[in-house]
């Protein structure tokens, strides 16, 4: 809108030049209707619309930019949940295998050998590792609240921890030697942190659902292949426990075995048709492919049949346990594969979907920039191509008031609206300038008209007639357009003097905000910096507590290593005093055998023998008083090393604490010196406009001047014009 008014201004400037091209006349534009330019600023009417268009398309942009922010950190958090499920469904293979190793160890009759428990404890470290993994991925991605299954998932995996070294006794042992109930608290204790396990897994995948068409694909085959995998698994779990025992299935076990078959092909019929959606990766098909050929089509498939028949008729299979483990878990693990598969594929579309969010960010970023540099240029391509050659107008057409005709025009060759303007104001000038030699011309004729005077006083009064009243005439209506133009400067004058006093006051409280923003953001500086001291002071103490840690720790070792010397000191005088009990002993018995001779002697080992039971207790107590210092000083070592670490973590968090004050302290500073900045541009916007007010005054102090001049100029003609037609009347009639 300001933008549209202010090419109508130029447009009324442009019609006035055209208008008086045609008359030949600048006294038909006098009677114009001047007043809706005069009430506008060009240079503050371009400034404040350029200013508004920035601020909507700076808004649009800055909400372009959260949007592409806010998308990409969505995708980072399917990213994080995407891998923390592909942890999980480690996990829960990890955990099924373990679960199943523990269950032919503790079904078979002897002890279980090297290889059975070798896999239970690297099936743990891989449970273990994957648990820790998943629960602090679940931290990260910030859905520990909304999942309300992680306190059932960390009860069940303490219960499974608490139980394992149980566990591990009894499958080292004789089925005889075991604790009868082992086997089924295995069992239940494990399928209790597989529930809570399988159901943490479905809360991040439900987080992850409907994020991307692309994951939403590889979700649904991971979770269609686990389905199957959990499924197949159950029957081979099954078949392996009555292999361990050597037996067929009972019929009640049969019939279960059959529907765990059963519900195994359905499971497998859901995960291939998920395989075969639109647009799935040729490796999730490969894998799935594999695991079909492998475990349930053609003869391996038909051979499993016949396995359970001969078990449904209540014959054992032969094969060993461990061999027939190996085979399943060979199965199992292709059709884990596929789920593996998937999840890699879904990751990496998680990965993409990231890359593709960051690109988002920054092109919306790039646009505000480059939004940024529009407005910018703009205020200098209005700066240097409108308001300033304006503003040379304005000076020029001073200087034509002052009545400096020599005044250059600038603008003349421009093809817009300026250079319309400025070719006007160049046919002002010239008129003025015709004006003068007119005047010139006049005082040549009358000085013609004095000397032909001896030649007639008539023909001298009608050449006078003739000649002044023409100019006078000429002098008149120029004295007119000069006081209507005097005027309209004059309004103009006292209209900016008016706005420009409101922005200089404008100007100078928000120069007084600005510096006051800036003390208050000094001051922000000087805490942030303290701050920043004090965090670094609490990382000293922390260091100065992990090293008196380490020096305590250090001297309970030395204090363990001391009570351990006592105790070796200890087992060879209770050796010594066992053996002088047994000295005694045979003393005594020569002596009984000496008779009399030998009572004086039997009375000393008698002696002796006391005196050693006595070194004995002594012993005994010393050794239980040592035994309690080494405990209690592996206890104060232990704690100490939690303290130790419990310190440095407390060291780490304040050293990133640090960082980040420091990164703030610099952001506050910048920010001080970009508010002083701003400081100095409102001073200076200050001072201009001041200058601008002043200006504004003495142009209204000279259009007054015009004005008087031009009214003055009007009487004096038209007393002229009086004066000559009484001596023209007296001439005639002399």
């Amino acid at each position: 809108m300001f933008l549209w008014n202010n090419v109508r201004v130029l447009r009324i400037c442009a019609a006035v030049v055209r208008t008086v091209r045609a008359s030949g006349d600048p006294s038909s534009c006098v009677g114009m209707d001047m007043s809706f330019a005069s009430r506008l600023s060009i240079k503050w009417s371009l400034g404040l619309f350029l200013g508004v268009l920035g601020v909507i398309v700076f808004i649009y942009a800055g909400i372009d930019l959260a949007g592409a922010l806010k998308r990409q950190a969505a995708s980072e958090r399917v990213l994080t949940l995407a891998q923390a499920s592909r942890t999980a469904l480690k996990t829960l293979l990890g955990t099924r295998l373990e679960r199943g190793s523990l269950n032919i160890a503790l079904s078979g009759e002897g002890p279980a050998d090297a290889a059975i428990t070798g896999n239970i404890a690297n099936y743990r470290k891989t449970v273990e590792a994957g648990y820790g993994a998943l629960v602090a991925s679940i931290e990260a991605a910030g859905i520990a609240k909304p999942i309300s299954t992680l306190p059932a998932l960390k009860q069940a995996h303490d219960a499974m921890v608490a139980l394992q070294s149980r566990l591990d006794a009894d499958a080292g042992r004789p089925k005889s030697a075991r604790d009868p109930q082992s086997h089924g608290a295995s069992q239940t204790t494990y399928q209790n942190f597989l529930n809570a396990l399988t159901a943490t897994t479905d809360a991040v995948d439900a987080s992850i659902l409907n994020a991307d068409k692309g994951v939403d694909r590889y979700l649904a085959v991971k979770r269609a292949a686990w389905a199957a995998r959990a499924q197949y698994g159950a029957a081979l779990v099954r078949l392996e426990t009555v292999v361990a025992a050597n037996r067929g299935f009972t019929p009640v076990e049969a019939g279960l075995a059959f529907e765990e078959r059963g519900k195994t092909a359905s499971f497998w019929s859901v995960l291939q048709d998920a395989v075969n959606a639109d647009d799935m990766a040729p490796a999730v098909r490969e894998a799935f492919n594999k695991a079909n050929t492998a475990a349930f089509t053609g003869q391996v498939w038909e051979d499993t049949k016949a396995a359970y028949d001969t078990l449904a008729a209540g014959k054992p299979l032969p094969i060993a346990a461990k061999d027939l483990q190996v085979q399943n878990t060979l199965k199992a693990g292709l059709v884990v594969e596929v789920a593996n598969v998937a999840l890699d594929q879904l990751v990496q579309r998680a990965e993409a979907v990231v890359s593709e969010s960051r690109a988002d960010f920054f092109l919306s970023l790039a646009c505000l920039i480059g939004s940024a540099l529009i407005v910018v240029a703009g205020l200098a391509f209005t700066l240097l191509r409108v308001t300033r050659p304006i503003q040379k107008l304005n000076d020029t057409m001073r200087s034509l008031a002052d009545g400096d005709t020599e005044a250059e025009v600038g603008s003349l060759d421009r093809g817009d609206e300026i250079g319309e303007m400025a070719r006007a104001v160049q046919f002002f000038k010239e008129n003025l300038q015709r004006n003068k030699e007119l005047e010139e011309d006049a005082k040549r004729i009358a000085r013609e008209a004095e000397e032909a005077r001896r030649a007639g006083m008539l023909k001298l009064a009608d050449d006078l007639e003739r000649s002044v009243g023409a100019i006078v005439a000429a002098v008149s209506s120029s004295a007119t357009q000069m006081e209507a133009t005097a005027q309209a400067m004059s309004y103009s004058a006292s209209t900016t003097l008016s706005q420009s006093t409101s922005v200089s006051s404008a100007a100078t409280q928000a120069s007084a905000n600005v510096a006051a923003v800036a003390g208050a953001t000094e001051e922000l500086g000087s805490s942030v910096s303290e701050i920043g001291r004090q965090v670094e002071h609490s990382v000293n103490k922390a260091q100065s507590a992990v090293t008196e840690a380490e020096n305590a720790s250090g001297v309970i070792m030395e204090l363990n290593q001391a009570a351990a010397r006592i105790s070796t000191i200890v087992d060879l005088i209770s050796q010594i005093a066992g053996q002088t009990n047994l000295l005694a002993l045979n003393a005594t018995i020569e002596a009984a055998r000496a008779g009399d001779a030998g009572k004086g002697f039997a009375v000393v080992a008698s002696e002796v023998k006391g005196l050693a039971e006595q070194t004995s207790k002594a012993t005994t107590e010393i050794a239980q008083q040592v035994a309690s210092i080494q405990g209690t000083t592996n206890q104060a070592v232990a704690a100490i090393d939690h303290v130790m670490n419990t310190i440095r973590d407390i060291n780490t968090a304040a050293r990133q604490i640090s960082t980040t004050v420091e990164q703030q302290s610099q952001a506050t500073m910048e920010i001080v010196q970009n508010i002083s900045q701003a400081s100095v541009g409102a001073n200076e916007v200050n001072s201009i406009i001041t200058s601008v007010a002043q200006a504004a005054g003495e142009t209204g102090d000279g259009a007054r001047q015009v004005l008087d001049v031009s009214s003055e100029l009007a009487g004096r003609a038209a007393s002229l014009q009086s004066q000559m037609k009484s001596f023209l009347a007296t001439i005639r009639a002399a």
